[in-house]
């Protein structure tokens, strides 16, 4: 319950971040959080990571800077072990294989 708070929190403050412009210190400090919650144990709490994966891509979408910090704080490597991983067979599975796409896709 506490990494799928955290993770809406921090939802939450990637949405607003990328809304109002934000402060380039609040995003960069937002992504890292995000990071850190998707490099621990990405497949404990499903709905914690998709909401992670799913803040990332909404930061990272036409901020090309921001984009390539994720890239190069490892979001990719997560991604596609996510969206590779044996769990992607189920509609859950799936679910987070989708989002990591997303991410990758808007990575490159």
């Amino acid at each position: 319950a506490v990494r799928s708070s955290w993770a809406t929190l921090l939802s939450n403050c990637a949405v607003s971040s990328s809304q109002g412009g934000g402060e380039e210190e609040a995003k960069l400090q937002v992504l890292s959080a995000l990071v850190e919650l998707l490099n621990s144990q990405p497949y404990v709490n499903p709905d914690a990571t998709f909401t992670a994966l799913v803040a990332i891509a909404t930061m990272c979408h036409g901020d090309r800077q921001l984009a390539s910090l994720a890239s190069d704080l490892g979001v990719q490597d997560v991604a596609r072990s996510v969206s590779t991983a044996p769990q992607g067979q189920t509609a859950e599975g799936r679910r987070l294989m989708e989002a990591a796409l997303d991410v990758l896709a808007t990575l490159k």
